[in-house]
């Protein structure tokens, strides 16, 4: 039988579909389901009620806080160095 190239492609397409539907729709949720750390961390995320995506877009207090006490946590590292470099070049005279 002869498909038209247009037909071809839309074959491909719907083939391409069912394939990434069953990998991702099928496949990975039964691996995952199976992995020990992966039910650990589903377990993590319902205890605390934060979701993948909340941390990644930081809309969960904890993790804003956390980085706000990173940031100035760094700024204070910077500033303790400046001061020992000022410090330094200060007693050698430059």
């Amino acid at each position: 039988m002869n498909f038209s190239p247009t037909m071809r492609q839309w074959f491909r397409f719907a083939a391409y579909g069912a394939m990434f539907w069953l990998v991702f729709c099928v496949g990975l949720p039964r691996l995952l389901s199976l992995s020990e750390s992966w039910r650990t961390f589903g377990a993590a995320q319902d205890k605390w009620n934060i979701h993948a995506g909340a941390v990644y877009y930081t809309d969960v207090p904890v993790t804003r806080d956390t980085e706000t006490a990173n940031r100035a946590a760094v700024r204070q590292a910077l500033d303790k160095r400046l001061q020992a470099i000022s410090k330094a070049d200060t007693g050698t005279g430059m």
